[in-house]
């Protein structure tokens, strides 16, 4: 039985070495011929040699085949129908073979030359073709091919297939993605997650030589494309997510005649979701803040609340620059909303100071009268109440002092160089009256500095 399985292999490979020199000089149709009868003697070597149970046998006949079928492969013309039956074969062949290698006794080289056929293999039939527009209905093949064998060969094997798949689904799912189209790139990216997940988390420690340190690449290559492809997965369950939120706003409020209160915390659920899942994503992360941010402020009205939502999606805004935001509703609502928020509080304290001060404002009322005197007297004369001041305060400015700031070209810059001896910072440690007091002062010569810079009043 040896005998008859060594004379069917002989017999293939001088089939095989005759096509291979027809593919060089000679009609192609002969070497797609060639290979096919080679094929049969190798077929008919496994078969004898699995009836002989010869597992060196049969792992040199199945690599043959393999190596056959995928010649045939570069061959034949994709859209013919025999091309998909010849991947599935060489590509279930290889599987046999890689399977049978350790039984079947052989060595590394062996098991080096057929990993490197495989790679060709795979390289080959994943090749995207010439014409873009036939990419995608290659894609949609190969993704079918590889669903029909997947599971019948061996880990290093899924490997290999889980590394070129992995790119070929990505670069359209992502195309979808940035269409808009986020149901179709879902379902292109998901489809084969549970073979990416697993075969990223595969042990090569079994693997030796060279053929270790070439799985250990691809699997390095998969583990980056892999974590690409739950990035864009992330995105895209973060924009759907949103997406699902907003219709709950639209059927629960905008469209309902009462206020739907389980769609509204429907609605929160799926942005929070939303900011959850997009990590990587940060204009999603922000609408969906800015769409909490509302919900709080204009349902639920819980003003805190929505100032931290908004607040947070303003600065993950921000912090995307160059990327602008300027002409996004959303954007411009959640500013708007802090900005007259920080308004209405910067109001709220100054009332709250004003009313503090009223009561040192009447320990020293004649002298606050007797400023605003001078002031309302020197309208129009800015170096006039310099002079007032002086008067009504001679112990704050020295008579040094005073002639630098007299000195000074222009009564604008005299007026900046004089204000800095009432500034509220100078006085800090004096009693709240005098503070109160020197306020009052620095506002009204602050004010007579910026009326002179709205003048345009130059040097």
């Amino acid at each position: 039985m040896d005998q008859k399985v060594r004379a069917a292999l002989d017999c293939g490979n001088a089939k095989f070495l005759e096509a291979r020199q027809n593919m060089s000089s000679g009609p192609a149709v002969l070497a797609v011929t060639g290979m096919k009868e080679a094929l049969k003697d190798y077929t008919e070597a496994e078969r004898l040699a699995t009836c002989a149970r010869l597992p060196g046998s049969l792992a040199s006949a199945a690599k043959n085949q393999s190596k056959a079928a995928g010649h045939i492969v570069n061959l034949v013309p994709r859209e013919e129908a025999q091309w998909e039956y010849y991947v599935s074969y060489a590509l279930a062949a290889a599987g046999r073979a890689l399977k049978l290698s350790d039984a079947g006794g052989k060595d590394d080289a062996w098991t080096g030359d057929l990993v490197q056929h495989i790679l060709l293999l795979v390289d080959g039939i994943f090749r995207a073709p010439e014409q873009s527009s036939e990419s995608g209905m290659h894609r949609n093949k190969m993704i079918r091919l590889v669903e029909q064998i997947v599971h019948k060969v061996p880990e290093v094997m899924k490997l290999i297939l889980a590394e070129k798949l992995v790119v070929a689904v990505y670069h359209p799912a992502l195309k979808y993605f940035e269409q808009g189209d986020c149901a179709h790139s879902s379902r292109l990216s998901k489809q084969f997650e549970g073979l990416f997940s697993a075969t990223a988390s595969l042990e090569l420690g079994s693997l030796r030589g060279s053929m270790g340190e070439l799985m250990t690449d691809i699997k390095e290559s998969l583990l980056v494309s892999f974590q690409d492809l739950v990035y864009l997965w992330e995105s895209i369950d973060a924009q759907l997510d949103l997406e699902r939120g907003k219709e709950h706003v639209v059927r629960s409020i905008d469209q309902s005649e009462e206020l739907n209160m389980d769609g509204v915390f429907l609605a929160l659920d799926a942005f929070r979701s939303a900011v959850t899942h997009a990590k990587k994503n940060g204009a999603v992360r922000a609408e969906a803040d800015a769409c909490i941010g509302r919900l709080y402020a204009r349902v639920l009205m819980n003003q805190d609340r929505a100032a931290a939502y908004y607040g947070q999606a303003v600065a993950t805004a921000l912090s995307m620059h160059p990327m602008s935001f300027e002409n996004r509703a959303w954007f411009a609502e959640a500013r708007g909303f802090l900005e007259e928020r920080q308004m209405r509080k910067s109001a709220k304290e100054e009332e709250e100071k004003r009313k503090q001060n009223e009561s040192f404002i009447r320990m020293r009322q004649e002298e606050h009268d007797k400023i605003a005197e001078a002031d309302e007297a020197t309208e129009d004369d800015p170096d006039a109440f310099i002079s007032k001041v002086i008067e009504q305060f001679p112990d704050i400015i020295s008579t040094q002092q005073q002639k630098a700031v007299r000195g000074a070209r222009s009564a604008k810059k005299r007026l900046l160089k004089f204000v800095v001896f009432f500034h509220p910072d100078k006085h800090a440690g004096k009693p709240k009256d005098h503070q109160v007091l020197m306020e009052e002062v620095c506002k009204r010569l602050t004010r007579r500095y910026e009326g002179l810079k709205m003048e345009g009043m130059t040097d």
